[in-house]
């Protein structure tokens, strides 16, 4: 009882720094449960994806047939949970709809896992991480195809956003930084697209030599986008004008010279907030 007290409560800080512990203190309580019948499985569900994918193959049969936790596994947003207990369920002859959960919920990743164990006979799905990445972080839904917008770019502008992501907690001027390249580079494809089709919202890109037209340019309030597309282009536009304002891009601010100064977590909430109605209008102008 003495172990499992002190398991429980490295695992219920949940402190990243001292990992190793944490994942061996989640272990340990795991195998409490298998042995010893004592139960700590919430613990479990409200670790961090690549924590539970560790733990995967040292989950008690009991997390089987209860189903709760295998339920938290199969509908993280994070792919790999769900990959990590596929050759589980696949052993126990156990399907999503075991616990409840519809194949439609799943990552793309896992669908094809399970589809190619014999899980499910779901058809393969395309598998598009900028869509995914997108949906879990700003709750768009994943109605259009990145990969048809951004063709041969789709590698390069994914690298822009994982690194954004990877950001996000611990350094909210460099998420800033990377999600405003990201916005750029989503943004001149999708002016390719409404250039073909001659969208009143297609604007210039590039000037009489061929060469890239500043972003906060292309995004002035009386430019031809801004004007048909508010919502997008006005988040954009303040993203742009704040990142310009962070040391490591200008150390003083060109008007005032007065010193940059480093995003804030509270900004980059209100920044997340622009952009869950930003890109949900963006999508909507996506081929």
């Amino acid at each position: 009882k003495e172990l499992v007290d002190k398991a429980t409560e490295i695992a219920r800080q949940k402190m990243v720094e001292n990992f190793a512990e944490l994942w061996g203190a989640c272990r340990f309580l795991c195998a409490a449960e298998e042995t010893k019948g004592i139960q700590n499985r919430r613990l479990v569900k409200c670790q961090k994806p690549l924590l539970q994918s560790l733990l995967a193959p040292a989950l008690p049969n009991a997390m089987f047939e209860n189903g709760r936790v295998i339920e938290t596994y199969l509908r993280q947003e994070n792919p790999e949970p769900g990959l990590s207990v596929c050759a589980a369920l696949h052993e126990r002859g156990l399907t999503p709809r075991s616990f409840d959960v519809c194949v439609e919920d799943l990552p793309s990743q896992v669908v094809n896992t399970l589809r190619e164990l014999g899980i499910t006979s779901a058809p393969p799905s395309k598998v598009d991480p900028i869509a995914e990445i997108i949906k879990s972080r700003y709750q768009i839904a994943e109605k259009k195809s990145w990969i048809k917008l951004l063709g041969d770019q789709y590698v390069y502008v994914l690298a822009i956003l994982k690194r954004a992501e990877a950001a996000f907690d611990a350094n909210p001027s460099v998420w800033l930084s990377c999600q405003n390249s990201f916005n750029q580079t989503i943004f001149l494809a999708l002016q390719s697209h409404l250039s073909k089709i001659n969208h009143v919202a297609a604007c210039k890109t590039k000037d009489s030599k061929g060469q890239l037209i500043n972003f906060g340019v292309t995004l002035d309030a009386k430019g031809e986008f801004s004007q048909n597309c508010p919502t997008v282009a006005g988040c954009f536009r303040d993203m742009n004008a704040r990142r310009n304002r962070i040391p490591h891009a200008h150390p003083y601010e060109k008007k005032t010279g007065d010193r940059s100064e480093y995003l804030k977590s509270q900004e980059r909430n209100k920044f997340v907030n622009k952009l869950r109605t930003a890109y949900a209008d963006f999508v909507t102008l996506m081929p």
